[in-house]
């Protein structure tokens, strides 16, 4: 970007008294205006979607298939299985399909109908050799 090119502010986010903005420029690149203390320690992506994560009460749990169950309406903690019962879930924001999902090499089974929780299951270690 240089001195004279012309940029339309996109959108900005405050967090934690840092700005994070991002900018289109006239050409339709787009830069990221972040502290200079961000960049060195997070990866911008990650840093984004875990405070996205973090303002809309989403947990998420790192599936079998690479994928994160992103578990709607709960705050920070461990929460029992009979707690998820019922929670709305997402897959990159948006509703999870009807089916099962396995974490932990299917120790766990997260079962999703209607785009929520209906079960859960959890395998002791030993059942899954």
């Amino acid at each position: 970007m240089e001195y004279n090119d012309e940029v339309i502010l996109f959108g900005c986010l405050i967090l934690q008294n840092e700005a994070i903005c991002l900018l289109e420029q006239i050409n339709h690149n787009l830069l990221f205006i972040v502290p200079a203390n961000l960049g060195a320690k997070n990866y911008l992506p990650d840093y984004l979607l875990s405070n996205l994560y973090n303002r809309l009460g989403i947990r998420t749990a790192s599936l079998d298939n690479g994928e994160k169950l992103e578990i709607l309406h709960l705050t920070e903690g461990r929460y029992s299985n009979k707690e998820l019962i019922g929670k709305p879930v997402l897959i990159n924001f948006h509703p999870a399909g009807d089916g099962v999902y396995y974490r932990n090499k299917g120790e766990f089974e997260f079962y999703v109908k209607d785009g929520k929780i209906t079960k859960v299951v959890q395998h002791s270690k030993s059942d899954n050799n």
